[in-house]
């Protein structure tokens, strides 16, 4: 299997789960129904180099020479739609016992007028919320299983560590509840260690010097209102703070004492108020996952041999996975309440 294609699948049909109310049924259909993951992909790429050079963005839609702008604009739209669709449908159901971001967001009131979101409020805090929480979390479980699958050694730390946690027999649908995992340390290394080495954002985001006397860093003073940015991806290497080793794939070093100086250069989420407002939702969600496939299942490179391809759009990006996938030999429970062993 591709575990590009199919982690897209499954990241993209929770977060329709978590913001409109039900999933866009692309794990269960097998393919993009809506083609909104293609449409995601040409939006964050046409953002990053617009959001560089903002007199871009006018002319997009008309340069006929180079279809990256004029799909990436195209792409920014058909989003809208896809998003306005989901609310009004949502919005129109019968469902009203649902805990969900949307059915928060459509009880919310304004502190000053006390009036409900307006349907273009709606529109754009659901479009927030599927774009930061699909492709980026789809992007962080493929390179886990791009990273453990290579590193048989740690892959089998985990699943030693989940064999306890979970010890067979194990339900048809285990799925651990979030709360079973908060006290596994190795579990929470390996997701550090896979957005350390593969941040999902590796460019870093820019801030704007505050007017005053200006800031200086490393030496070097900046006037205000110049523009810095720090590379996530680099600060992730940096030998000083992750060791000599800082090129590997070792989720260990989160569980020694330079944890707390690590913890102060991680980065993944950015840092400040600009952070991502997603943090736990993301957080909670590859917990989850992790500890459901890799508990559940085995996973092998087709082709070891060769490095992964890795591309750098709006994100870091496995271009594509092919992994052998195999269930794991444990027990589990069958219709008749008896236990069977499954390979």
């Amino acid at each position: 299997m591709d575990a590009v294609t199919w982690n897209a699948f499954l990241a993209f049909d929770i977060i329709g789960d978590l913001a409109f109310g039900g999933s866009f049924g692309y794990t269960e259909d097998g393919f993009d129904g809506n083609n909104g993951i293609q449409i995601l992909k040409e939006r964050g790429e046409w953002c990053v180099v617009v959001g560089q050079m903002l007199w871009l963005r006018s002319w997009t839609p008309y340069m006929y020479f180079d279809s990256f702008f004029t799909k990436g604009a195209q792409a920014v739209s058909d989003l809208g739609t896809i998003c306005t669709e989901a609310v009004r449908r949502r919005r129109g159901s019968k469902v009203d016992d649902r805990k969900d971001i949307l059915s928060y967001l459509l009880k919310a009131r304004d502190p000053d007028t006390d009036l409900p979101l307006s349907e273009q409020e709606l529109i754009m805090e659901a479009l927030s919320i599927f774009i930061g929480g699909s492709d980026t979390t789809s992007n962080t479980i493929t390179h886990g299983i791009d990273l453990l699958s290579r590193h048989r050694t740690k892959l089998a730390k985990l699943q030693g560590e989940l064999d306890l946690a979970f010890p067979a027999p194990l339900p048809k649908d285990f799925v651990p509840d979030y709360s079973q995992l908060e006290s596994l340390p190795y579990l929470d290394a390996v997701i550090h260690e896979t957005l350390r080495l593969r941040p999902t954002i590796s460019f870093g985001l820019p801030r704007v010097v505050p007017p005053g006397p200006g800031a200086t860093f490393g030496g070097k003073h900046f006037e205000p209102g110049t523009m810095l940015s720090i590379s996530t991806y680099s600060v992730h290497r940096n030998q000083e703070v992750f060791g000599e080793d800082a090129l590997d794939f070792n989720p260990d070093r989160w569980l020694t004492k330079e944890r707390s100086n690590m913890d102060k250069h991680f980065m993944s989420f950015s840092y400040g108020p600009r952070a991502c407002i997603g943090r736990n939702i993301a957080m909670m969600e590859l917990k989850k996952t992790f500890a459901t496939i890799f508990r559940r299942f085995d996973y092998r490179p087709v082709y070891p041999e060769k490095e992964t391809p890795i591309r750098e759009g709006f994100h870091l990006k496995c271009v594509k996975l092919p992994v052998f996938i195999s269930q794991r030999e444990f027990g589990i429970a069958n219709d008749n309440d008896g236990f069977t062993s499954h390979d």
